[in-house]
């Protein structure tokens, strides 16, 4: 990396002396140069979360798309198990509160 940066400004040294350009040009290239790099580096872990993201996407494609053309069948257990089931559940003085501390 380093041999980047010095032949870097090694090749903007020989631009500003042959007049091609100043010195406030190669320095905004260089600095422009590092924030881009520096960029694609904060960027590369963010791909890979993306790609897993992807797999996990086509993985889940590929069950919907077997449960809609009817190839997947319920596993059926033992027993007696009910058709339906009517009614509801109701609750009564639920609260939401932490464990008591026990003192020593």
């Amino acid at each position: 990396m380093a041999y980047d940066k010095t032949l870097g400004f090694w090749y903007g040294g020989s631009q500003i002396h042959s007049g091609k350009t100043n010195s406030g040009s190669v320095i905004t290239t260089f600095w422009g140069c590092l924030i881009a790099a520096k960029s694609f580096e904060d960027i590369l872990p963010h791909s890979v979360v993306l790609r897993q993201g992807q797999t996990a996407g086509q993985a889940l494609a590929s069950v919907l798309d077997t449960i809609s053309k009817g190839k997947l069948q319920i596993c059926k257990m033992d027993g007696l198990s009910p058709q339906f089931c009517e009614g509801s559940i109701e609750m009564y003085s639920v609260g939401d509160h932490e464990p008591a501390e026990i003192d020593n």
